[in-house]
């Protein structure tokens, strides 16, 4: 055999044990990924049976029911930002994989805890706080990193405050209907308790004069 025919069979395999090799970790990370989405999933529809429930027994304000939806929602924001965390550092090691309905999944996911937390404050009286983060991965948006990385420093001193990103270049179409409703057409974009939208940029100070930081989430007796 030709010695140059060899070489280059000897390199077409060393090319597909790398691939292949490659292929195998991406899908590995992958299927870990998906079963911790699917982990937040059945969270999210024991959240679903516990509202219902509320509706159907107690209609009326319950601490019982305050006490368990807030540990759910609380427990269930907690591993969502470790997932986000995990999925982002997986797809930056990323070559080929396709983790695009990861990342739909997980939005869902964000935006129907959202939900929830927006029902446990209209019926239990506490002090959690919901920001709604609207920002941009395709093309990169520098301003969003940095609101990013606020956010996260807020999150970590204020635990009553409850971070949703909402990524505006994912085909999922509640996010600009959402966007529609608070009138927020720039990124980066927040929306703090359903009320204050800031259209910009926002500093680590602004926020905290604006979500009222507490350590722990309380609810109130009446």
């Amino acid at each position: 055999m030709n010695r140059y025919v060899q070489a280059g069979l000897v390199t077409a395999a060393i090319l597909a044990v790398v691939f292949a090799t490659v292929w195998l970790m991406d899908d590995s990370r992958i299927s870990v990924l998906n079963g911790e989405i699917d982990s937040l999933s059945l969270e999210s529809e024991t959240n679903r049976i516990l509202f219902f429930h509320n509706q159907v027994f107690d209609p009326s304000e319950s601490s019982a029911f305050c006490e368990v939806i807030d540990k759910s929602a609380t427990i269930r924001s907690n591993e969502g930002d470790l997932f986000f965390s995990k999925l982002a550092a997986f797809e930056n090691a990323n070559l080929l994989g396709n983790y695009g309905s990861l990342k739909k999944k997980y939005l869902l996911n964000r935006i129907e805890l959202w939900l929830y937390t927006t029902m446990l404050k209209q019926k239990c009286r506490t002090n959690v706080v919901s920001v709604l983060y609207f920002y941009r991965t395709h093309p990169p948006c520098a301003e969003c990193q940095v609101q990013g990385e606020i956010l996260e420093v807020v999150r970590e001193k204020c635990p009553n405050v409850k971070i949703f990103a909402l990524a505006v270049d994912e085909d999922v179409d509640l996010v600009p209907l959402i966007q529609a409703q608070y009138g927020v057409t720039a990124v980066p974009s927040l929306v703090i308790d359903n009320n204050v939208v800031l259209g910009s940029l926002t500093d680590q100070n602004k926020l905290l004069s604006i979500v009222s930081c507490d350590d722990k989430v309380v609810l109130f007796q009446n």
